[in-house]
């Protein structure tokens, strides 16, 4: 499948680099399965407690309770991914859209 190209507008606002930056969250996303599911399952529970969360919120999580691999040799869950990572959540879990806030971001034209 082809990637959209971002308009004039999302380069000049978020810069280029929306897709690599997706690729990486999405091959952190599938090296590190268990992380995945417990990050989506926090989401669910406040959700289901009627909270806002956030993604910060759960990459902390993950971080402190959660064995996960890097994919970029330096960190366990790089800060970069945090924008792709909750689009790739309410895309997974549209449910959990009205509970997390999100800014635009220059991944929002590849998903």
């Amino acid at each position: 499948m082809s990637r959209p190209v971002p308009t004039e507008g999302q380069e000049a606002l978020f810069g280029a680099g929306g897709d690599e930056l997706l690729k990486k969250a999405m091959e952190w996303r599938n090296e590190n399965l268990r992380a995945w599911s417990a990050m989506q399952a926090k989401a669910q529970e406040h959700a289901a407690a009627g909270r806002k969360f956030s993604i910060s919120l759960l990459a902390e999580y993950v971080r402190w309770n959660v064995p996960a691999a890097s994919v970029d040799g330096e960190f366990k869950i790089n800060n970069d991914y945090r924008a792709p990572l909750a689009r790739l959540l309410v895309k997974e879990n549209p449910g959990l859209e009205p509970f997390i806030d999100m800014r635009g971001s220059k991944v929002d034209a590849w998903l």
